[in-house]
């Protein structure tokens, strides 16, 4: 049985070195119940990410004097819906967006290309609309759905997506790295309003983002999306718990 130092050695050697692995949820012939087993023993290092992170936030919270823990509103007159959406539907939309391409597919590259372009067409609606009035909706709509069945039947030639992966797993590494800064970089957005001066500590409010990337993204490439997605739902329960207490 592996050691919380082999566990730790194996996530810090996946980070230096971040590998294109088949998730053991995908292998063939490996059960549900021995992967999850497998998960559910590496516990010490999810605390310890864990509190690496919420220790982060809280420097976070002291650098810019906003409460960046905060996830509950006292006054809030749904607060049943607030902990459904930010530990249930936060994770699985958040996975999805910046893990579940990590371990390409077919299926999941027209997925990826068709969100892509639904927020190009979202960061440029205002011309659009601009230009087509009140009808651009009606434009919009059968041109995404055309270009994306266009697309999806380019991709599905094996010559062009094995090329696709080929490039993918070469440059693994950057794609992983990539993923996670992006991440880092929307849990700042969504968190913290920074003034002029406090951009100075972008760097240190990166840290947090940074670490669940990194961690998640092990996760997911060594367990499976599913694997991540409950990792992410437990590590903001610790957050919501935390601020359960606080509001008692």
């Amino acid at each position: 049985m592996k050691t919380f130092r082999m566990r730790f050695a194996d996530f810090t050697a996946f980070t230096r070195q971040p590998r294109y692995l088949l998730p053991l949820d995908e292998t063939p012939g490996q059960r549900t119940t021995a992967t999850a087993s497998l998960f559910l023993a590496e516990y010490p290092l999810f605390l310890t990410v864990s509190a690496l992170s919420i220790g982060s936030l809280l420097l976070t919270s002291h650098l810019t004097g906003q409460d960046v823990l905060r996830l509950l509103n006292p006054s809030s007159r749904f607060p049943l819906t607030v902990l459904i959406v930010a530990g249930l539907v936060a994770p699985v939309l958040s996975e999805t967006l910046f893990r579940f391409m990590l371990r390409l597919t077919p299926a999941r590259l027209e997925v990826a290309v068709a969100l892509l372009l639904l927020v190009l067409i979202d960061l440029s609606y205002k011309g659009i609309k601009a230009v087509l009035n009140e009808q651009a909706v009606f434009w919009v709509v059968p041109v995404w759905i055309v270009v994306v069945w266009q697309l999806s039947r380019y991709i599905r030639r094996p010559a062009v997506y094995t090329q696709i992966e080929r490039f993918w797993q070469v440059n693994f590494r950057w794609v992983f790295y990539g993923l996670a800064l992006v991440y880092a970089l929307f849990r700042v957005d969504n968190t913290v309003s920074l003034t002029d001066w406090q951009v100075l500590w972008l760097p240190v409010l990166l840290l947090p983002g940074w670490l669940i990337g990194l961690y998640l993204g092990y996760v997911r490439m060594k367990y499976g999306f599913w694997f991540a997605v409950a990792v992410h739902a437990l590590m903001m329960s610790l957050s919501i718990g935390l601020e359960i207490i606080r509001l008692l």
